[in-house]
């Protein structure tokens, strides 16, 4: 007599899953990180949280025990954060991937508007914005739907991979760079080449904290210097990734990487604090085929930043108008006093430009600045300030 067997049933896949990498972080804030999402209103089986221990010198394991099987504990030796998320995508069952760093938290209240948009609207990405402040502006809005490669050529996107929420089929092969610092700006780029639908919206949904001993802390100059040469990799990543790309997703990346050539000047700028380490560094775009810049209005201030960025005089008077307002913001320099427009941290002085002028005199007359001429005259324009002023030196 032949017995039927009855089929086993999968176990219903989760909502989102939850993805935590966790190295040697106090335990006051993890749990705070862990009771942030198991708040949430979700029920059980719509959540999965994945703890990854990348090698913590005291297991975190003991004090994980309460939690039962609220969360999937996984262990690994000390590999860094994107082994971490590499291991935990691995296992993973959601819909949806979030994730969550250690040291951080969710906003219950504004995340819940998250799960009810990613129900209704299913999109394949839904963005949204982080704070370091208790007193927030709460908001559910939502943007108008678009695609990744529409949104990558218009917006200068924040790297970090916990501002957003994705859904997992999007990944196929795609993973973090182990070994890099700079893991989630080689990420994200190519994670939004990939989505159909993207949801943009104005909810504020993850507390940013940042821990004693995290590496975005570190301030020894071998570190900088560490963190400048694992930019430049991810640069290149990037750029490589651009010759198998047609069109405007061509364009998208190409944009990506023009920013963050722009970003890592600028942090040669702010970080080594040395005129000739930073012309050291340009001259290393310039030989890896990454300078000079090329001179597009993505924004405001990477369009100025770029004639600024492209001749020897733009950087000298860039790396002292940057450094003279960092002083002046710690209050260590009385100087500065005889140069008012050093006060504002996010100041660009621009050498004479031979002819330019007349165009970025135009350009001005549509936001708010004071144009420095060739004479001493100061020219207001009455438009709406922008985020930084423009200084045009004399010859």
């Amino acid at each position: 007599m032949l017995h039927q067997q009855t089929p086993v049933e999968n176990p219903p896949r989760p909502l989102i899953s939850f993805i935590i990498p966790c190295y040697n972080e106090p335990r006051e804030m993890l749990t705070d990180c862990i009771e942030s999402i198991l708040s949430l209103p979700l029920r059980s089986e719509e959540r999965e949280v994945i703890v990854v221990d990348d090698g913590s010198a005291t297991p975190i394991a003991t004090f994980l025990a309460p939690y039962g099987e609220a969360l999937q504990l996984l262990r690994q030796d000390n590999l860094g954060l994107a082994a971490a998320r590499n291991a935990a995508l691995e296992c993973a069952r959601g819909t949806y991937v979030q994730f969550v760093d250690s040291d951080d938290r969710l906003i219950p209240s504004q995340y819940s508007h998250v799960i009810r948009e990613i129900k209704n609207r299913r999109p394949d990405i839904l963005l949204f914005g982080w704070t370091r402040s208790e007193h927030f502006r709460e908001c559910s809005a939502c943007r108008p739907m678009t695609d990744g490669v529409s949104h990558l050529l218009k917006n200068n996107i924040q790297g970090s991979a916990c501002h957003y929420v994705f859904r997992f089929d999007l990944l196929g092969s795609l993973r973090f760079p182990v070994g890099l610092f700079h893991e989630d700006e080689a990420f994200t780029p190519l994670l939004f080449l990939r989505a159909k639908t993207l949801l943009p919206t104005d909810i504020t949904a993850y507390f940013y904290r940042r821990c004693p001993s995290s590496i975005t802390t570190r301030r020894s100059r071998s570190h900088f210097e560490t963190r400048l040469n694992h930019l430049l990799a991810v640069i290149k990543r990037l750029r490589d990734e651009t010759c198998h790309l047609k069109g405007n997703a061509r364009k998208a990346l190409d944009r990506r990487v023009s920013q963050l050539t722009m970003d890592y000047i600028y942090q040669a700028v702010m970080l080594l604090r040395s005129r000739k380490d930073l012309f050291s560094h340009v001259l290393l775009l310039k030989t890896n085929g990454l300078y000079p810049l090329p001179v597009r209005r993505y924004t405001l201030k990477y369009f100025f930043f770029s004639l600024l960025a492209n001749t020897s005089a733009g950087l000298f008077s860039a790396s002292y108008c940057l450094w003279q307002s960092r002083r002046s913001k710690s209050g260590r320099s009385k100087r500065v006093d005889a140069y008012p427009f050093f006060r504002r941290p996010s100041l660009f002085v621009v050498p004479h430009l031979r002819g330019r002028q007349k165009n970025i005199r135009c350009l001005l007359s549509r936001q708010n600045g004071i144009l420095l001429s060739g004479s001493s005259q100061i020219k207001h324009h009455t438009s709406p300030l922008p985020s930084f002023p423009l200084y045009i030196l004399p010859k």
